[in-house]
C-alpha cells in the first residue's frame, strides 16, 4: 500500500472558482496565454471565465497597484497568524509528548522496581508448571520478545523455549537492566493491544494468576508504552505537518514580500506607464471560453472575487517556464523516476532481508561456537584458559581503575553547602581575538559547558565570564559555585586535567559557518542592513539591548520574514540540542551501563576463575586417588600372580590338569568352605520357609473364619443399632405423649383447685388448696417432666367431667334454684 500510494501520489485538482492560467491560439496563429476563472469543469475541458491584459491609463494601473499591494499586505497577515497558530500547536504537540515521555517513564520505572524485587524461587515455581496459564505463557513470551526486540519469541517459541530462556543465570537482572530504547520492538502497538485489551490477556487476569505474572506484564506494557512515547519525540506525523504548515506560511509569506516589493519598485517609478518586465495587469472580463484540461499551466493566487489583478515578472517567468514543458516529457520524467523509485525500494527490502538473515546466522554462530569452546574444554586447554582469564581479569581491573579516574555517573548535589570562588584557564593559541570576534556566544556556551563537567557542577553554576585575548593564548576568568566540601585546590585540578574538546574544536574550526545565536546575530545584522563588526565580541544578550537602542532604517516588510526565518532557525536550534540532549542522555545511560557490564564481566571471570581452581584441586586430588588405587591393584595382582603358581604346583603335584589360562576359566568368587556354609544356610531356611508356609496356612484359615464371624457380628450389630434407632423414635413420641399427659393432669388439678365445690368434695379446704398450690409452684417449676407416683394416680378418681361442662351444669343449677325460689315465693303469696 505504501509503495502504491509513493508511486502514484493524490494530485491537486481543478476547482470551480479557481483562477488559472492556460494558453490558446490566438486567430489560430500567435500563442498567447492569460488567466481565467474556471466555472465548469467536465471530464476532458474546462468552461473558464476569461481575464485580458489591462490597456487603460496609469491612473488606473496605479490604482490596481495599489489593490494588489493591499491584497497581498492581507495574505501576508494571514500567513503570518498561520505561522504562529503552527508555532503554537507545535510547541504544544511537544510539551504533550515530552510530559507523557516524562509520565510513562515513571510507570516504566516503578514497573522495573518491581520486577527485580522478584525472586528467583517464585520465578521458577512459574516456569516449573507443567501445563501453566495462557496469560502466564504469554506475559513471559511478551516480556522476552521485548526485552530481545524479536517478534518471533512471541509467534513461536513453545513453553518448552520459555523455561530454558528463563531458567538461565540472573534471567531476571538482564530483562530489568536492558535498555528498552536502544532498540524499538518492530510490533508494539499490536501486542500492547492483546496485552492491555484482551480479556484473558490483560493485567486483572495476569494478577489473577501470580504476583509474578503481575510484575512482568506491568514491566512489558510500560516499555511498549515507554518505547511509543520516547518515538514520538522525533516521528510523530503532527509535528510533521506543523513543520510542513509553517514552512508553507513562509513561503508564502517570502513570495508576498517578493511580490508586494516588485509592486512599490513600480509605483515608485517615475514612468506614466508601466514597464513590461516588470509587472504584468490583467481585467476580468465577461467571456467564456471553453477550454482542454491540457491547456491548464498553473493555478494562480489571485481572488476570484477581484476585477484586477497584478503578476509580477517573476511569477511570468514561471508561467513562460511551465508552458514549454510537453505531457510525454513530464511522462517520461515520472515513468524514468518511478522505475528507479522501485528498483531503490526493491533493493532496499532484499538488503533488509539479507541482512536479517545475516543477524540469524551470525547469532546461530555465536551460539555453537561458545558450545563448542565450552564442549572441547580440557584440563590442559583449562589451565590454559584459566592464566589468560588472569591476564583478562588484571587488564579489565586495570581498565576499571583508569574509567574510575573519569566516571562521569555523578549528580550536582543542590542540598550541600556551596561557595563561589575565581579560577582561570588559559588556551594555547595566536587567534582567539578573531575567534572571540566571530564566534562569541558559542565560546562562551562551551567553555561553560567543559566547565561545569569538570567541576560537576550544573553550566548555569559558572558565571561572570571573561575572555581576555592576549598574544600566544586566551585567559578565561570564570566565578564557579561548587560544594564547600570541594576545595578552590581540587577544582583547579579538575580544571588542568579535563581535556578541551569543544574549545580546540572551535579553534580548529573557526573558519568554518557560524551556528546558533552567532548565526543568529549575523543573519539579523544582515536582515536589518547593519554591519554586523558593530557588534563583534558582543553576547546575544547584549547584542539585543544594543540592538533595541541603535537607530537603522529600512523596510518593516523587508526583515519581518528574515526574523521569522530566524525563529524558524531558532526553533530548528532548540529541536537540535534537544535532540543532543537525548543524545547525551542516552550516551550517558549507555555508558552507565557499559560499565557496569565490565564490572559484571569482572565478577563473572573472578567467579570463573575461583571455580576453574577448585575444578583444578578437585583433578589433583582426583589424580591422587587413581593413582594409590592404582598402586593398591597392583598389588592385588601380584598377590593373585603368587598364589595362581602355587596352584598350580599343587595341581602338578597331585596329577591334576593345570588350571585355564585367564581367558578361558571362569570366574572363581566363592571358596569350597563358603558354598557348604551357604549350602546348609540354604537348607535350613528351606526347611523355615515350608514351617512357616504351613503356619501361615493355617492362619489364613482361622483368619477366614473370622472375617465370617465379623460379618455374622457386623450384620446382628446393625440390626440391634436399627431396633435401637425405632426404640429411641418410640421412647421419644412416648415422653413426649406424657408430658403432654402430665401438663394436662396439672393443669386440671389447679383448675379444681379453683373451685370451692370440687375441693370441698377432694376433702381439702380452699385456704390449703392455695398454700398447696404456692408449694407446688415452688417445688415444681415443670409440670411437665416432674415424676408422679402411679400408686397417686390410681387412687385418684376418674374424671370425665369437663370444667366448661361443669360450669354449664352448675350454672344450670342455679337457675333452677333461682326459679324455684321464684316458684316457692309465688306460691307463697298465693
Amino acid at each position: 500500500m505504501t509503495l502504491s500510494s509513493n508511486i502514484n501520489p493524490a494530485f491537486p485538482q481543478l476547482k470551480v472558482g479557481q483562477v488559472v492560467v492556460y494558453d490558446y491560439l490566438h486567430a489560430a496563429k500567435t500563442w498567447q496565454w492569460t488567466l481565467g476563472t474556471v466555472r465548469e469543469i467536465t471530464d476532458y475541458t474546462a468552461v473558464v471565465q476569461q481575464w485580458g491584459p489591462h490597456t487603460g491609463d496609469s491612473d488606473t494601473l496605479r490604482s490596481i497597484l495599489l489593490r494588489e499591494v493591499d491584497t497581498e499586505n492581507g495574505r501576508m497577515k494571514s500567513y503570518q497568524d498561520m505561522l504562529a497558530l503552527a508555532r503554537e500547536k507545535l510547541a504544544s504537540i511537544r510539551r504533550s509528548n515530552e510530559d507523557r515521555v516524562s509520565r510513562v517513564r515513571g510507570h516504566f520505572d516503578k514497573a522495573r522496581e518491581e520486577l527485580e524485587r522478584i525472586d528467583e524461587v517464585d520465578l521458577r515455581k512459574v516456569t516449573a508448571q507443567a501445563a501453566p496459564s495462557p496469560v502466564a505463557v504469554a506475559v513471559l513470551k511478551a516480556v522476552w520478545a521485548v526485552a530481545k526486540c524479536d517478534p518471533t519469541a512471541v509467534e513461536f517459541y513453545e513453553w518448552a523455549d520459555v523455561q530454558l530462556e528463563y531458567r538461565r543465570r540472573a534471567a531476571l537482572d538482564e530483562i530489568a537492566k536492558m535498555d528498552v530504547l536502544a532498540k524499538l520492538y518492530p510490533s508494539a502497538e499490536s501486542l500492547q493491544q492483546s496485552l492491555e485489551h484482551g480479556p484473558k490477556l490483560n493485567y486483572k487476569a495476569a494478577a489473577r494468576d501470580s504476583p509474578v505474572v503481575a510484575s512482568l506484564h506491568a514491566w512489558a506494557t510500560t516499555a511498549l508504552a515507554y518505547q511509543q512515547a520516547y518515538s514520538l519525540l522525533a516521528h510523530d506525523k503532527r509535528i510533521q505537518e506543523q513543520n510542513d504548515a509553517i514552512a508553507a506560511a513562509i513561503a508564502g509569506m517570502k513570495a508576498c514580500r517578493a511580490k508586494i516589493a516588485k509592486l512599490k519598485e513600480e509605483l515608485s517609478s517615475n514612468g506614466t506607464t508601466t514597464l513590461p518586465e516588470q509587472v504584468t495587469s490583467f481585467t476580468r472580463t465577461s467571456v467564456l471560453v471553453t477550454i482542454p484540461l491540457s491547456a491548464v499551466i498553473s493555478p494562480v493566487s489571485v481572488d476570484s472575487r477581484m476585477k484586477e489583478c497584478v503578476l509580477t515578472k517573476d511569477e511570468v517567468e514561471q508561467v513562460l517556464l511551465g508552458a514549454k514543458a510537453m505531457r510525454f516529457q513530464l511522462r517520461s520524467c515520472i515513468n524514468l523516476i518511478t522505475s528507479k523509485y522501485v528498483m531503490a525500494a526493491a533493493e532496499l527490502h532484499t538488503l533488509s532481508l539479507y541482512t536479517a538473515e545475516l543477524e540469524q546466522r551470525r547469532l546461530y554462530l555465536q551460539e555453537h561456537y561458545f558450545s563448542t569452546i565450552i564442549r572441547s574444554g580440557e584440563a590442559g586447554s583449562k589451565a590454559e584458559r584459566s592464566e589468560e582469564t588472569q591476564e583478562e581479569v588484571n587488564r579489565l581491573k586495570a581498565l576499571v581503575a583508569e574509567l574510575q579516574k573519569h566516571d562521569e555517573r555523578w549528580e550536582p548535589d543542590y542540598e550541600a553547602v556551596s561557595v563561589a570562588t575565581s579560577h582561570v584557564k588559559k588556551y594555547p593559541g595566536t587567534e582567539w581575538a578573531d575567534v572571540l570576534a566571530e564566534r562569541f556566544e558559542e565560546v562562551r556556551t562551551a567553555f561553560a559547558s567543559e566547565t561545569a563537567l569538570a567541576a560537576h557542577v550544573d553550566p548555569y553554576c559558572v558565571n561572570d565570564i571573561v575572555f581576555n585575548a592576549e598574544y600566544d593564548q586566551l585567559s578565561v576568568r570564570c566565578e564557579i559555585t561548587h560544594p564547600a566540601k570541594m576545595t578552590r585546590t581540587q577544582v583547579d585540578d579538575r580544571l588542568s586535567q579535563m581535556p578541551t574538546r569543544l574549545m580546540s574544536s572551535i579553534y580548529k574550526n573557526r573558519d568554518a559557518p557560524k551556528t546558533g545565536l552567532d548565526k543568529a546575530v549575523a543573519e539579523i545584522c544582515h536582515a536589518l542592513g547593519i554591519d554586523d563588526h558593530k557588534f563583534a565580541g558582543l553576547g546575544f544578550d547584549e547584542f539585543v539591548t544594543q540592538l533595541s537602542h541603535f537607530d537603522y532604517l529600512g523596510n518593516k516588510d523587508a526583515y519581518e520574514s528574515e526574523i521569522g526565518d530566524l525563529l524558524m532557525l531558532l526553533d530548528k536550534i532548540n529541536n537540535e540540542n534537544r535532540s543532543l540532549q537525548y543524545t547525551l542522555e542516552k550516551s550517558a545511560e549507555t555508558f552507565k551501563k557499559q560499565t557496569a557490564a565490565i564490572q559484571r564481566d569482572q565478577d563473572a571471570l573472578t567467579a570463573r576463575n575461583a571455580e576453574l581452581a577448585d575444578e583444578i584441586d578437585r583433578l589433583r586430588n582426583l589424580l591422587e586417588k587413581l593413582k594409590d588405587l592404582a598402586d593398591k591393584q597392583g598389588a592385588e595382582l601380584e598377590h593373585y600372580h603368587m598364589q595362581q603358581q602355587q596352584a598350580q604346583q599343587l595341581r602338578a603335584h597331585r596329577n591334576l590338569s593345570p588350571i585355564p589360562s585367564a581367558a578361558e576359566e571362569p570366574l572363581y568368587a566363592v571358596t569350597i568352605d563358603e558354598l557348604n556354609a551357604q549350602k546348609a544356610l540354604y537348607e535350613d531356611a528351606e526347611h523355615r520357609a515350608h514351617e512357616l508356609k504351613k503356619e501361615l496356612d493355617h492362619k489364613e484359615t482361622l483368619l477366614k473364619k473370622l472375617d465370617d464371624l465379623l460379618l455374622e457380628a457386623q450384620s446382628h450389630s446393625n440390626d440391634l443399632a436399627q431396633q435401637l434407632q425405632d426404640a429411641t423414635k418410640e421412647i421419644a413420641t412416648q415422653q413426649q405423649e406424657l408430658a403432654v399427659f402430665r401438663q394436662r393432669r396439672h393443669d386440671a388439678k389447679v383448675a379444681r383447685e379453683m373451685e370451692p365445690h370440687l375441693t370441698a368434695a377432694d376433702g381439702v379446704s380452699p385456704s390449703s388448696n392455695l398454700a398447696l398450690g404456692r408449694t407446688r409452684k415452688a417445688l415444681h417449676t415443670c409440670p411437665a417432666t416432674d415424676p408422679v407416683d402411679p400408686a397417686i394416680i390410681a387412687k385418684e378418681p376418674l374424671y370425665a367431667v369437663t370444667i366448661k361442662e361443669y360450669n354449664d351444669l352448675h350454672d344450670a343449677l342455679h337457675r333452677a334454684q333461682e326459679e324455684s325460689d321464684t316458684q316457692r315465693a309465688e306460691n307463697g303469696k298465693l
